[in-house]
């Protein structure tokens, strides 16, 4: 690798980086500090993108901030398929102590923990809000078919029993239903109230 390349283009990458006005991370336990935050080119959720033309770091000709501090910081990431995860939770953020290698699993972990990732009636492609799957789960209680309540709603009977058994939409609230398997005998969870 040509180390003027590299130079120039870490060069090019801090100068888009805000080191002063990031959020503080204090309430995390981890003693991080502030947040260096990306100003330049950002994607629809909200990470950093660099240009990457002269491919001084291993990848496409665009990549994440993230990860493109981490790589001036440390590095190529390790093998077994890891990815830069952010510690603190803040996707423009590039503070290298911020940053670290890890596994697909972990980083989902991470978003699903610092509520990132949509669930319930927030999610984009939700077709149910909370109140329709508390009414889904009590006409289901009560021995109604799936496929008439699924008409009703406009979702397949399939979701219906999704639903009805906890498997979507765990902590929406209303009467769990065990699935029945095949033969009809009833399977999974036990009948029980889920409070929200």
């Amino acid at each position: 690798m040509n180390t003027s390349t590299r130079s120039t283009a870490r060069d090019r990458f801090w100068r888009h980086v805000d080191r002063l006005s990031g959020p503080e991370q204090v309430g995390l336990g981890l003693g991080l500090g502030r947040c260096w935050v990306w100003t330049s080119s950002k994607n629809p959720k909200g990470y950093g993108q660099f240009g990457n033309h002269d491919r001084s770091i291993p990848g496409s000709a665009v990549v994440t901030a993230h990860r493109a501090a981490y790589f001036f910081e440390h590095g190529e990431l390790p093998g077994g398929g890891l990815l830069v995860r952010h510690l603190c939770n803040n996707p423009p953020c590039v503070r290298p102590s911020h940053l670290e290698a890890g596994t697909a699993k972990q980083n989902a972990d991470d978003c699903g923990a610092a509520s990132r990732r949509p669930i319930g009636e927030s999610h984009p492609s939700a077709r149910l809000k909370t109140t329709d799957v508390i009414t889904i789960r009590t006409r289901l209680s009560s021995g109604e078919q799936a496929k008439d309540i699924a008409a009703d709603f406009g979702v397949s009977s399939s979701l219906v029993g999704s639903i009805g058994c906890g498997r979507l939409w765990p902590n929406a609230g209303g009467p769990i239903t065990p699935s029945r398997g095949r033969n009809g005998v009833r399977r999974g969870l036990p009948i029980t109230e889920v409070r929200p």
